[in-house]
């Protein structure tokens, strides 16, 4: 049913402004920085997918920021590589959901997706929870609510200005980054090792 009370919730404020900066933001910036790898052979392929991967961590971050601040007044340092990091089960246990959703009524296969498949949404929180204990994976932060629409207006600038400019390098054959499978997985992979590292 309806509930327009929904909108007060913290969770349902975080998946809507991180939705929407993947849906919004992301491509435009992505496209962007892939613009420059065009004309290089070496710029095809797994770069692209790595860079899609770290913009679409970047975007979602910049959205959930004046929610985040202004519910728990603290931010995470290390969200984007977390979110990088978890893609890869997030990916996992979505098909295992979907796998335990359509067999799952099969005693059998009950049985040994349970004993296969329970390490990757136990991968998942796991990496979670590491991410979390990180003594600097948060700092205190509070925005008021004008900061926090301020913020949302000079993201408003950033989507026109990438939109604006991704439009122009429309004609120059830029470089598509809907990578295949196995090497969007390599790249979710590099990029979250890099990114743990460098944290």
């Amino acid at each position: 049913s309806w509930d327009p009370g929904l909108v007060a919730s913290v969770s349902f404020q975080l998946s809507a402004a991180a939705t929407a900066g993947v849906l919004l933001l992301a491509p435009p910036l992505t496209e962007l920085a892939v613009a420059p790898l065009a004309a290089r052979t070496w710029g095809r392929g797994l770069p692209a997918a790595l860079i899609e991967t770290a913009v679409v961590a970047i975007a979602a971050a910049i959205a959930v920021l004046p929610v985040q601040a202004t519910a728990f007044g603290n931010v995470s340092l290390v969200q984007v590589p977390a979110n990088a990091l978890v893609a890869l089960s997030y990916e996992g246990t979505l098909v295992v959901a979907t796998i335990a959703a359509l067999t799952g009524w099969l005693a059998p296969v009950a049985t040994i997706l349970h004993l296969v498949a329970a390490p990757v949404p136990a991968t998942f929180i796991a990496t979670v929870e590491a991410f979390a204990r990180i003594p600097t994976s948060s700092i205190p932060l509070y925005l008021t609510p004008v900061f926090g629409v301020a913020w949302y207006a000079a993201v408003g600038v950033l989507f026109w200005y990438a939109q604006h400019r991704a439009r122009a390098v429309q004609g120059d054959q830029v470089l598509s980054v809907r990578a295949a499978l196995p090497v969007r997985t390599i790249a979710l992979a590099t990029v979250a090792v890099t990114l743990w590292l460098l944290v």
